[in-house]
């Protein structure tokens, strides 16, 4: 196993996390426990703000980093305010808003949505500026077990224990994916899109080729569940954590790098874009965030 040295630089303590995000090309990254926004640059704390309605899934900087989006809001970081992009306030949408998204995630360039919505059925629901009244990519059971979605720059990715995928252009159905045992909990495409990862409760990492969509690798991590993985930005390495504390490193293949033991379980994972910091943030009695140097 590569030897490769860890340096915690700063801790918050903090709710119990559920997502992190860095900014593309800064030094902001923002933090949520659904209930509060965290806001920082590098080490520092900058600010925290309630998320109005609670904010379920995952949190994504826009492309220009001007924005935080989660659920169906967007808090724009220069003028310190809420606010949904006008489509999302469409009078199309409001069938399937009545309630906050049980899980959602937005696209990179801040265009899509995909969420989970539960009124008045169950449905998985794609929104753009282009299909402001929402498609629905699944319904009934198979959309309310989803646990988790990502969005990649040509497809779509959502599922429990099988994935399905659909392409992001048209939103035509592509392919399904019998991934994990149980349910997977946390999903991410590679920079350049040609993999994603998956990670389950199961305790399995499951690296797929995001275009013949075969599975590449895939390797029993830990008895217990996976809950958070991150993709390297420059090289070939996937840091997944679970319930059992261990922060892992691995290479495509799945075959461990290197493992850091904390004293907690491991809820969410961010890479800086420069690859050499990574945000963790660790569970338990006292919930708290950890910003690390990777040596």
């Amino acid at each position: 196993m590569a030897h490769r040295l860890v340096e915690c630089i700063a801790q918050w303590h903090c709710g119990p996390i559920r997502s992190l995000a860095h900014a593309p090309s800064a030094a902001g990254w923002a933090a949520t426990d659904g209930r509060m926004l965290h806001l920082y640059c590098d080490d520092v704390h900058a600010m925290s703000v309630p998320v109005p309605g609670g904010g379920a899934g995952a949190l994504r900087f826009d492309r220009d980093g001007a924005r935080v989006l989660i659920a169906r809001q967007g808090f724009d970081l220069a003028e310190r305010r809420w606010q949904a992009p006008d489509w999302l306030a469409s009078p199309a949408t409001d069938d399937h808003r009545k309630s906050p998204p049980l899980v959602a995630a937005w696209s990179a360039d801040g265009g899509l949505l995909v969420e989970v919505d539960h009124g008045p059925s169950v449905q998985l629901i794609a929104t753009s500026a282009a299909a402001p009244g929402g498609v629905m990519l699944l319904a009934g059971e198979r959309a309310a077990a989803v646990r988790s979605i990502a969005i990649g720059r040509r497809h779509v990715v959502a599922g429990d224990a099988a994935l399905s995928v659909w392409a992001r252009d048209g939103h035509d159905h592509v392919a399904d994916l019998a991934a994990h045992d149980l349910a997977v909990l946390d999903l991410a495409f590679a920079h350049d899109d040609a993999l994603f990862a998956s990670v389950g409760a199961d305790g399995c990492l499951a690296i797929w080729d995001a275009a013949g969509w075969t599975r590449l690798a895939m390797r029993q991590v830990t008895a217990g569940a996976l809950a958070a993985l991150a993709v390297h930005p420059r090289e070939p390495i996937i840091a997944t954590g679970g319930t059992d504390g261990i922060l892992r490193l691995h290479g495509l293949d799945a075959a461990p790098l290197h493992e850091e033991p904390f004293d907690a379980p491991l809820t969410a994972l961010a890479y800086a874009p420069s690859g050499d910091r990574l945000i963790v943030a660790l569970g338990g009695a006292e919930p708290r965030l950890l910003w690390l140097r990777l040596l």
